[in-house]
């Protein structure tokens, strides 16, 4: 009887080795998937960096509640015209910028980069009304949006490239 439950014990024990086994290898799987793909992701995170736009010109606004690459509300601006030269580190050279025109601080925007501009909004800081194409009231929290009407004015936007035919606004930056 006692080789039984010895037998036995040992055993209970293989069973208990291969059940905390199996627990530790999923453990072990969870923490490689971490690495292989998680901390990439933060690694390789976007570095954004300013553009100016003068506004005017032929820029068109869209709005869209979702697209295939943002799950939240997003502003397009469409047709960005690219300025021949960048705008300096000051701005300093802007005025030569035409209206719808937007440029680097250091450069030129280059015929393969995008000619559209998502900007993600919140629900809670949109509200925009327009009549026969002409936004006529927009939340103050979106102010940007008037100075990309006026060909007087100038709007900075910190941005990243998604390869995927737009940059992506990260952070609203000045006006002038």
């Amino acid at each position: 009887m006692q080789i039984q439950a010895t037998s036995l014990n040992r055993l209970g024990d293989r069973v208990w080795h291969y059940k905390n086994g199996k627990f530790i290898l999923k453990i072990i799987s969870a923490i490689l998937a971490l690495l292989l793909f998680g901390i990439p992701q933060i690694s390789l995170a976007q570095t954004s960096y300013e553009c100016v736009c003068r506004g005017g010109g032929n820029l068109y606004f869209s709005y869209t509640p979702f697209s295939n690459f943002w799950s939240q509300p997003q502003i397009w601006v469409d047709q960005i015209s690219k300025a021949p030269s960048g705008v300096g580190s000051d701005w300093q050279n802007r005025d030569s910028l035409q209206p719808g025109q937007c440029a680097w601080l250091d450069r030129s925007m280059q015929p393969n980069e995008p000619n559209r501009i998502v900007i993600p909004v919140n629900y809670n800081q949109f509200s925009i009304s327009w009549q026969q194409g002409t936004v006529r009231a927009i939340s103050s929290e979106l102010s940007y949006i008037h100075n990309l009407q006026d060909n007087n004015k100038f709007q900075s936007f910190f941005v990243y490239n998604d390869r995927r035919g737009n940059f992506i606004v990260t952070q609203i930056g000045g006006m002038r």
